[in-house]
């Protein structure tokens, strides 16, 4: 009883952990949102239908991300710095920056999708190349804009339009189900750009009123060099983020089948509530963990990791507990042919369990001036996963994918959980609740871990 009362007076003390909690509560609810379309769309449209659409609609959000260039984590640094500073022209410019180089990529990509698959022929129809398209280029303004809104008006509503636009999808699919009419993967695109960009409008509205008179009357000036340098280790974690979402779903489509791939895509959202625990805890935790550091308050940023980790570490243990004893009656929600993926979510969740566990390693290193060591630790480890499953997965099938995908993402989370206890001298991870008199390790200098020039906050 004591030890709980402790647990509960600690985390009632730490604003990142109550954060973290808010923030995973909203990544929970987005997470069953994405589960419901993803189960409405594959009952609608059928198995070899709905594994087309997966593989479409991960090439698209891998995109995304990339067409993003960086400029989702470098509005929030140049509004804080900026601001701080009273430099309103440099933040009004670099608003300004972010969203013509996020229209300009997305354009860019577009027209990229539009070329590959008239010259390729992966779709027939025209229509769905062209919704395709169109999804693209809203996901890629509506990440820049939730990442604007979270930093201009709050967290709330950056995160929690971010994932309420599938609503839409589901009332949508829905309805045209009940009316009879026959879904197609053109629909479903369709709706998810209505839904994307009504969120996008109503962000657009919040955040123009919301912003300071000061922001809103002066003339832009813009710092392209600058950002444009600080921008490119940030699209690079991003870019490799998003290879270790999207990329097996999609080679999976190209070296077995589209239905394969439908069936490893749904065994890969199910296991990703873990990742969507990790993603939740790791966002709020951003901004406090460059502060807390570049302010010297190490000891109060290893105790709210801390308790963030003994939040983690629960939710992962319930978790897994589900996926093992009833992971095939969840699979079944999608349909009866998706019940025997039961092995492969097992294997996928065992790897995303053990990065969550990891804590935010990533968000450690970018934000205390190890961003070189951090891209170097993952490029190999993906580099490793692919190859294993492009060697593999054609022997063996999709299960082979689960396992290489499972086993580098294990090793790369112990890597740069390695990294930043031995240069940065905290413990992200789990295994910061075996140390309680919150000893801190001695960090290695930037400069002399090769990690880049430190990210000031």
């Amino acid at each position: 009883m004591k030890i709980a009362q402790s647990v509960s007076s600690r985390f009632a003390e730490s604003g990142i952990a109550q954060g973290a909690l808010v923030a995973f509560l909203i990544k929970l609810g987005g997470s069953s949102l994405n589960i419901v379309m993803f189960t409405i769309a594959a009952r609608v449209i059928g198995p070899a239908e709905f594994g087309q659409f997966a593989i479409w609609f991960n090439l698209v959000s891998f995109l995304a991300v990339i067409a993003l260039c960086g400029q989702e984590t470098l509005i929030v640094r140049s509004w804080n710095e900026y601001t701080h500073q009273h430099r309103y022209d440099l933040v009004r410019g670099a608003i300004s920056f972010g969203i013509v180089v996020c229209a300009a990529a997305a354009l860019f990509w577009a027209a990229c999708v539009a070329l590959g698959s008239s010259v390729a022929g992966w779709a027939a129809s025209p229509g769905l190349v062209i919704a395709a398209c169109l999804f693209l280029i809203a996901q890629t303004m509506a990440s820049f804009s939730s990442n604007l809104a979270r930093t201009v008006v709050g967290y709330l509503l950056g995160e929690s339009l971010r994932e309420a636009w599938r609503l839409v999808v589901i009332i949508g699919a829905l309805v045209l189900a009940l009316g009879q009419l026959q879904v197609t993967m053109t629909m479903l695109f369709a709706l998810c750009i209505i839904g994307v960009s009504l969120m996008m409008l109503i962000q657009y509205v919040v955040v123009r009123r919301s912003l300071p008179p000061q922001i809103r009357g002066v003339a832009p000036t813009t710092d392209v060099s600058a950002w444009v340098k600080r921008s490119l280790p940030m699209w690079a974690a991003a870019f490799l983020d998003a290879s270790s979402q999207y990329l097996d779903v999609i080679l999976l489509g190209l070296l077995l089948s589209p239905v394969a791939a439908g069936g490893y895509f749904v065994a890969a959202r199910l296991a990703n509530v873990f990742a969507m625990i990790a993603g939740g805890m790791a966002n709020y935790s951003a901004t406090p963990i460059a502060s807390l550091f570049f302010t010297g308050h190490h000891p109060e940023l290893q105790r709210s990791l801390r308790m963030v980790s003994l939040a983690v570490a629960a939710l992962v243990v319930a978790g897994l507990a589900v996926i093992f004893v009833g992971g095939d009656l969840l699979l079944m929600i999608f349909g009866n042919s998706y019940a025997d993926q039961h092995g492969i979510l097992v294997v996928l969740s065992i790897g995303t369990a053990v990065a969550a566990l990891g804590g935010p390693a990533m968000y450690v290193l970018l934000l205390t001036g190890h961003e070189g060591l951090y891209s170097r630790v993952v490029v190999i480890g993906l580099v490793l996963r692919i190859v294993a499953l492009v060697v593999l997965a054609p022997r063996f099938g999709a299960i082979a994918a689960a396992f290489s995908w499972s086993a580098c993402l294990i090793g790369t989370t112990i890597a740069l959980n390695a990294v930043c206890r031995r240069y940065v001298g905290i413990d992200p991870s789990v295994i910061t609740l075996l140390n309680p008199a919150n000893t801190l390790m001695t960090p290695v200098p930037a400069s002399v871990a090769g990690g880049g020039g430190r990210i000031e906050p």
